[in-house]
């Protein structure tokens, strides 16, 4: 009956792997403590930036955190779910955390203070003036929530895929402005300089063959260049094409 049993249970293990980013430079993250809620409970630190876990069939969650200082300075969380055996890619992009517990009792008592005096102000129907500046920070956070939400759409997704998201009429009024190569980071650059060499269009495969980066690394830096405007990526069978938009390609010819 051993005998039996073993290799179904080695059919139905996987393999859960992939790196973390860092959000701010896209490198990888040294030393995340990585941990997932199988049963029993794994958790493993990634010298490298890499992690790999074992996991049966189910629903998952991944946690990364990494410290600074002995507080966590970034950290993310993501699902997955595990249907048979065999291997699973996802990637990880660590994003920055706002920690309360810098603040000590007196500051936290302060801002406490001042939150309940401001409700008091608008529930006491102040002047319009008044109401005015206290909105105008509800309004303000409610806007970076906004954009963070959708920058984490944009940048992360199970098994290293990458959302696109449409151009928006900004983007359109000033796309002159990012027209210079010059200003590109090192990384991105490379990217580009690839891409136009190739006659101005090539095959994500294709570009991640030709440079050391991997795959969720080039997917984020092919993002990168779409939302600085100098490349545009579309779909072709089951892969993807980048290329270079028609103004720069204009300009080099």
């Amino acid at each position: 009956m051993l005998i039996l049993i073993i290799p179904v249970n080695a059919e139905t293990t996987a393999t859960v792997h992939g790196e973390i980013y860092n959000w701010e430079t896209f490198e990888p993250v040294e030393n995340a403590i990585v941990t997932v809620n199988s049963t029993p409970k794994q958790s493993i630190v990634a010298e490298y930036g890499v992690y790999t876990f074992s996991l049966s069939p189910g629903d998952y969650q991944i946690t990364a955190k990494s410290y600074q200082n002995g507080t966590i300075s970034y950290r993310t969380q993501e699902n997955i779910t595990i249907k048979s055996g065999g291997n699973y890619s996802l990637d990880l992009l660590l994003t920055p955390v706002y920690d309360t517990n810098l603040l000590n009792d007196t500051e936290s008592s302060q801002i406490s203070e001042s939150f309940e005096n401001d409700s008091k102000l608008i529930d006491g129907k102040e002047d319009d003036n008044h109401l005015i500046i206290y909105l105008i920070p509800v309004i303000v956070f409610s806007l970076a929530a906004l954009s963070f939400i959708v920058f984490k759409r944009f940048y992360s997704g199970q098994n290293g895929t990458v959302n696109e998201l449409p151009p928006s009429a900004d983007f359109q009024e000033s796309e002159q402005l990012l027209m210079d190569e010059d200003s590109l980071p090192d990384d991105l650059q490379k990217v580009f300089d690839v891409v136009k060499k190739s006659g101005g269009r090539i095959t994500q495969k294709d570009l991640r063959n030709r440079l050391k980066y991997s795959e969720a690394k080039i997917s984020l830096m092919i993002s990168d260049l779409e939302e600085r405007g100098y490349v545009e990526k579309f779909k072709k069978g089951r892969g993807n094409v980048v290329r270079i938009v028609d103004e720069l390609n204009d300009n080099n010819e």
